[in-house]
């Protein structure tokens, strides 16, 4: 049980960089929602981030909003689509700027369950959504799955990944 923790702590430390400064520092990331914060504190960033992720939703697919989608989204964001390739920001709001879908203003969010970890946040959730490509009606059911981390006093998404929906067979 020991060998399992101490490996799933080295998998789970973070080496970050001291911009300005050669000294690494490595922290483990806690897999558990931090003790430090409050109960209150962390239903206060739960509804921040589930408000952030219906934001995020609308600035993108509903009004192709490249800047707004720019302030949500970190420099480093890597999206990982249904087909498997992933997208880098820019990528992704040139594909903002372009796009031909038309997603409806009123999307189901389902299941979404956000959990917190400090200064980090992963959000899941099952999102039923309408709209057209050129005239032509779609449907989409997603699994997602995102990472926001509070950076410079704001939480922006570093990571998201969407996944096709379908019910099991029966």
């Amino acid at each position: 049980m020991r060998l399992i923790l101490s490996i799933t702590a080295l998998i789970f430390t973070v080496i970050s960089v001291t911009s300005g400064n050669s000294t690494t520092e490595k922290t483990a990331l806690s897999l558990t929602p931090s003790a430090a914060a409050t109960e209150s504190t962390r239903g206060g960033i739960e509804q921040e981030i589930m408000k952030l992720e219906r934001e995020w939703y609308e600035a993108g697919g509903v009004r192709h909003d490249v800047a707004a989608v720019a302030r949500l989204e970190a420099d480093e964001i890597i999206i990982t689509v249904p087909n498997g390739q992933t997208v880098t920001k820019a990528q992704d709001l040139e594909g903002t700027k372009s796009s031909k879908d038309i997603y409806d203003a009123n999307p189901i969010f389902e299941d979404m369950k956000v959990r917190v970890y400090g200064n980090t946040a992963v959000s899941t959730c099952h999102i039923k959504v309408t709209g057209s490509n050129d005239g032509k009606p779609f449907k989409h059911e997603l699994r997602v799955t995102n990472v926001w981390v509070k950076k410079d006093r704001r939480w922006q998404v570093v990571a998201a990944h969407f996944s096709t929906f379908s019910e099991p067979s029966k």
